[in-house]
């Protein structure tokens, strides 16, 4: 799976997306196990998914550390790997007004908020500079960030 994605999202890459997309994609292998286990029931808050929620984090983080300020492959990454099992779990737990608060906690609500916040300016800010060549890109990026805007 790692050459799959590294075919995918490293090798036609513009040259400023590669080191930070090569972590990245580490953070989205580990990511997709969690939503695994998220799909199957287990909670995103639960410390049994911690195992996969710090290495995780650990790429992601110096990832996105690696990429331009001022390109919105920033907001894909953290969409595929912070937001989706969040997503995922929260929409398929029978929503209603107030859950996410009541469910999880004013804390993280609000941190949920804001780092969604940060992403839609970033995406309303700056060019996806990929986009138009990465198929994969332009599959996911409107329907992720529609579920933005659904939680």
């Amino acid at each position: 799976m790692y050459s799959g994605f590294y075919f995918n999202y490293v090798s036609n890459a513009p040259e400023k997306l590669k080191e930070g997309r090569k972590d990245l994609i580490i953070a989205h292998l580990i990511s997709m196990y969690e939503v695994v286990l998220v799909k199957s029931g287990i909670s995103f808050t639960n410390p049994i998914l911690k195992p996969f929620q710090i290495p995780k984090e650990y790429f992601y983080y110096k990832g996105i550390d690696k990429l331009p300020k001022d390109d919105a492959d920033r907001v894909y990454w953290y969409q595929m790997t912070i937001f989706y099992p969040i997503a995922y779990e929260i929409s398929t737990s029978g929503y209603k007004t107030g859950n996410v608060t009541h469910n999880y906690g004013k804390e993280f609500t609000s941190k949920l908020l804001n780092d969604i916040s940060v992403n839609l300016e970033i995406l309303s800010k700056y060019k996806l500079s990929d986009y138009e060549n990465n198929v994969y890109l332009q599959k996911k990026l409107l329907w992720l960030t529609s579920e933005m805007f659904y939680i």
